[in-house]
């Protein structure tokens, strides 16, 4: 499984000239729309390419980094340092990741899908259609053949 290129929605250098991951965290705490953008530009890429390397699929990937920025919006809160912002990210983005692989593992079947059973018993139509050509074959050996016959007939269906 190869390394999918970074594909992250913004392109260019991260912002780094806007302060500190520490400081972006608490003027995000505050209600600062302008920092979460800051952090998510900052460190989307990394994210991105942290969960292409282990789902291997660009949708999955791109779905992962989406979910993962969407819990640290939610979440920012509960983000026990400013200063350890990146572990708490990278935290969440395993957490992401993993439940995605385990998904994977338990595709679940739609109750509107029906399943294809095969039933291991032959049709009725086709149990008829033996049943009868067996009684044709053992009239058959009963009238036309000797006893000698009879008995090569036995070992040959046998």
């Amino acid at each position: 499984m190869g390394v999918l290129p970074c594909h992250s929605p913004i392109k260019g250098d991260p912002p780094h000239d806007e302060g500190g991951d520490a400081e972006l965290v608490a003027r995000a705490r505050r209600g600062d729309a302008g920092a979460l953008s800051l952090l998510y530009r900052r460190h989307v890429d990394r994210v991105y390419d942290f969960a292409a390397r282990r789902l291997g699929q660009r949708e999955d990937a791109e779905d992962a980094t989406q979910t993962v920025f969407l819990r640290v919006a939610q979440s920012l809160h509960q983000c026990r340092s400013d200063d350890a912002f990146t572990g708490w990210l990278f935290a969440i983005a395993r957490n992401v990741v993993t439940d995605m692989l385990r998904s994977r593992r338990t595709r679940t079947m739609s109750l509107d899908e029906e399943p294809e059973i095969e039933d291991p018993d032959p049709p009725p139509d086709d149990v008829v259609v033996r049943s009868a050509q067996g009684s044709e074959l053992r009239m058959a050996r009963a009238h036309c053949l000797n006893e000698t016959e009879r008995e090569l007939y036995d070992l040959l269906v046998q």
